[in-house]
C-alpha cells in the first residue's frame, strides 16, 4: 500500500484540491452551502421518519435510506432550477466522509468491554464462523452476482455481516476512499426494502428460538437466503470472471 494510505499523511506533491468554490463567499461560505444542502436532506428525512412512526408505528424505516431518497429529490429539484451545476460533488462527499469517521468513532465508543470479557469464548467462536462464512460469500458469490464493482460491493456487505453499517462504510473507504463507486447509495437504496424483512426477522426468530425451534428456525432463514441468492442469478445471470477477462484481453 502508498505510504499515505498507512500513516493517512499526504505528501505535497500528492495532494488534490477538496473542491470548487461554486458560490460567491461574500454570499455564504462554499463549505456552508453544501452542508445546508446535506442537512435537508437529513432533516427531511428526520421529519418524515417521524411522521412514519406515527402512522406505522410498528415499522422501522431506517433514516439513512429516506435521506437518499430525500437527497436525489432536492438534487432534482435544484436541477429543475438550474442550481445543479453549483453543487461540487467532491465536497458533498468529504462531508459525507467526515460523517462517517464520527459514525465509526461512536460506533466504536459504545462497546460494553464487560460484556465481551464475559462471553469472550462464545465471541470468538461466532468470530470464526462468521468469518468462514462471510469470506465465502465475498470470494464466491459477490465475485459472480456484482457485475461491476464486485470488490467494493462485497467488502461492504462483509462489514455489515460482520458488524454494523459504520464498519460496512469503514471497510468501504479502505478499498474506495474517494466513494467514486455508488455502492453507498445503492445500498441505501436497498436498505428500504431490506428493512421490512430485517423487522420480520428481529420480531419473530427470537419468539422462535425461546420455544426451543431455534435450529429449525436458522436452518429456514438459511434456505430463504439460498433461494434468494439463486433467484438473482437466474435473473441478472452468473459473472465469469475468467471469461470476462479473457474477452477484454481480445478487444
Amino acid at each position: 500500500m502508498p505510504k499515505d494510505f498507512r500513516v493517512g499523511l499526504v505528501p505535497e506533491k500528492d495532494r488534490t484540491p477538496m473542491g470548487d468554490n461554486t458560490v460567491n463567499p461574500m454570499a455564504i461560505d462554499p463549505l456552508a452551502w453544501h452542508l445546508v444542502l446535506v442537512m435537508t436532506a437529513v432533516g427531511g428525512a428526520y421529519l418524515i421518519n417521524e411522521g412514519l412512526q406515527i402512522l406505522f408505528p410498528q415499522v422501522s424505516v431506517p433514516v439513512y435510506g429516506i435521506a437518499l431518497v430525500v437527497g436525489v429529490i432536492l438534487f432534482a429539484i435544484l436541477k429543475l432550477i438550474k442550481l445543479d451545476s453549483y453543487v461540487d460533488q467532491r465536497v458533498v462527499s468529504r462531508i459525507g466522509s467526515c460523517a462517517t469517521d464520527y459514525l465509526v468513532a461512536f460506533g466504536v465508543a459504545t462497546i460494553n468491554i464487560n460484556v465481551v470479557l464475559q462471553y469472550w469464548a462464545i465471541i470468538l467462536v461466532l468470530c470464526l464462523l462468521g468469518f468462514l462464512l462471510v469470506a465465502f460469500y465475498f470470494f464466491f458469490f459477490s465475485r459472480h452476482l456484482f457485475s461491476d464493482h464486485w470488490v467494493e460491493r462485497g467488502i461492504f456487505i462483509w462489514g455489515w455481516s460482520t458488524g454494523v453499517m459504520s464498519i460496512a462504510v469503514l471497510l468501504l473507504r479502505v478499498v474506495d476512499p474517494e466513494f467514486k463507486t455508488t455502492v453507498l447509495e445503492d445500498s441505501g437504496f436497498a436498505w428500504i426494502f431490506v428493512s421490512f424483512i430485517d423487522v420480520a426477522v428481529v420480531t419473530f426468530a427470537p419468539m422462535l428460538v425461546m420455544q426451543g425451534w431455534g435450529i429449525a428456525t436458522g436452518a429456514i432463514l438459511c434456505l430463504i437466503a439460498l433461494a434468494m441468492l439463486g433467484a438473482t442469478a437466474l435473473m441478472y445471470g452468473w459473472c465469469n470472471r475468467a471469461g470476462q477477462k479473457v474477452f477484454l484481453k481480445r478487444n
